[in-house]
């Protein structure tokens, strides 16, 4: 929906509307119907705005007999499952399950990751709360991208051809940091934390499995489908070593991205206990959005520029990778330092220790 607001048309001018050529436009989205309502309604008698008017009013009541209908079918439906099923209804083992556990198997030989990568995915497979949370910032990353598509589209004039192709190189960069944020922050969600008795039992710490595995699982639930979506449109757009160039950073940057996601994360996904208003939103919310104008200003002008010139690519893909690995190393030297999975989330301490002793030359932190 967010999307559809953004690409919607800039038809909402005196002079737009006297133009014959936008008649289909206003025939055809709904936005433009209610604001003819609401200009008859304030008292004009323009014959445009008045059959705006009549497809306002017709579309309103056809929608809402729909979805009246709607409702009572499924209120019926869910009625008669809630009636004569079974609080647990067993799942049939189908072509693609037996596909994702494949590829569990080959991207996670380890059994401790393997079973952290099934009890992930079927986690997201049957849970509505984590699938709408994704979707959420799916949606706002569909709509922050084609915020900036729609007016170029309609503006065409007022953008430079390297910023429409600075634009067309980041959008699957943009989404991908949207959904990894969703992702990860659907892991923080608990869904049954009753249940997390078997993680306690069985915490192979030491190699790092359930961590590992948790990495693995963001890296290919947001980067690979972005990757997949991408690759066939930007090959068929663009040169094939520009598309798989630009396929190779993305999965680099997304390396990075998982990375700093799990940066002193050390908790099994979905098993952990959530107590709301305990992260800062405020500062989490000012790093994020100056990592997504990061991203969007400062990441993409330096790939679009070093697209150009083999010497330029080579560089950046290596300065990328060696700022992952070392991300990467700082953060599993950080996840050394833990005592072990934490798996109840305990409330911020009411008064705060400085632990400072008398005849003591240091400060103990």
């Amino acid at each position: 929906m967010l999307t559809l607001y953004f690409l919607a048309p800039p038809l909402a001018t005196p002079r737009a509307f006297a133009d014959p050529g936008n008649s289909l436009w206003y025939a055809v989205l709904p936005s433009y119907w209610f604001l003819g309502l609401f200009q008859v309604l304030n008292g004009s008698s323009d014959a445009l705005f008045a059959e705006l008017a009549r497809r306002a009013v017709a579309g309103g009541a056809a929608v809402t007999v729909f979805a009246g209908a709607c409702f009572l079918l499924a209120y019926a439906r869910r009625m008669r499952r809630a009636v004569e099923q079974s609080e647990i209804v067993p799942r049939r083992v189908g072509a693609l399950r037996r596909l994702a556990d494949r590829v569990a198997r080959l991207v996670s030989p380890h059994p401790g990751e393997h079973a952290m990568l099934a009890f992930i995915g079927r986690t997201l497979a049957r849970s509505r709360q984590h699938r709408s949370l994704i979707a959420i910032y799916a949606g706002l990353g569909l709509a922050y991208v084609f915020s900036g598509v729609a007016a170029m589209i309609y503006n065409p004039h007022s953008f430079k051809v390297v910023e429409r192709s600075r634009a067309a190189t980041g959008i699957p960069l943009l989404m991908l940091f949207f959904l990894i944020v969703g992702i990860r922050v659907s892991f923080s969600i608990p869904t049954e934390v009753r249940a997390n008795w078997l993680f306690r039992m069985t915490d192979p710490f030491g190699s790092g499995a359930y961590l590992s595995a948790a990495r693995k699982a963001l890296f290919l639930f947001a980067v690979v489908p972005v990757l997949a979506i991408s690759a066939p449109i930007y090959s068929a757009l663009w040169p094939w070593w520009k598309a798989a160039a630009h396929m190779g950073f993305i999965a680099a940057i997304g390396l990075l991205l998982v990375e700093l996601a799990f940066w002193e994360w050390n908790k099994v996904p979905f098993a952990c206990t959530y107590l709301p208003g305990k992260a800062n939103l405020k500062v989490m919310f000012a790093v994020y959005w100056g990592l997504l104008w990061f991203l969007s200003q400062f990441v993409i002008l330096v790939e679009t520029a070093a697209l150009k010139a083999p010497a330029s690519y080579a560089a950046l893909m290596a300065i990328t990778v060696a700022v992952w690995r070392l991300v990467a190393y700082r953060a599993s030297a950080a996840r050394a330092d833990f005592s072990g999975l934490r798996f109840e989330e305990e409330p911020e301490p009411l008064v705060v220790r400085l632990r400072i002793f008398a005849g003591d030359s240091t400060w103990s932190p």
